[in-house]
């Protein structure tokens, strides 16, 4: 179960990166608007808290925003609503089952 719910959140990671990397006609519901991420991460040794700072300031000159969280009782339906996109830079081995529905739902979403 491990291994599918660490597939599902890599499939995250990847959906969230192609929808930002669509023309901007393709793009409607974020046109004219900045664009808000969510970015999981973990306290790992790679470190994503500080990888978050340099995205940060790279991304948001291109008017992408991300708020960092290690917090995994943010992935629930309500606060992912809030986000154009979840980016996961994090080793995650459990996620209840709510989460992992909140995360296939928002997906599904678009």
């Amino acid at each position: 179960m491990n291994l599918y719910r660490n597939c599902l959140l890599a499939l995250t990671l990847v959906i969230a990166l192609i929808a930002l990397a669509a023309p901007d006609g393709d793009r409607e519901s974020v046109q004219g608007r900045a664009i808000q991420l969510l970015f999981l991460g973990d306290g790992g040794h790679h470190d994503p808290s500080a990888r978050v700072v340099e995205l940060k300031h790279a991304l948001g000159k291109e008017g992408i925003f991300l708020t960092y969280t290690e917090n995994l009782g943010d992935l629930n339906p309500g606060n992912l609503a809030r986000y154009d996109g979840l980016m996961v830079y994090a080793n995650i081995g459990g996620l209840s089952a709510s989460q992992e529905q909140a995360i296939l739902d928002y997906v599904a979403a678009g």
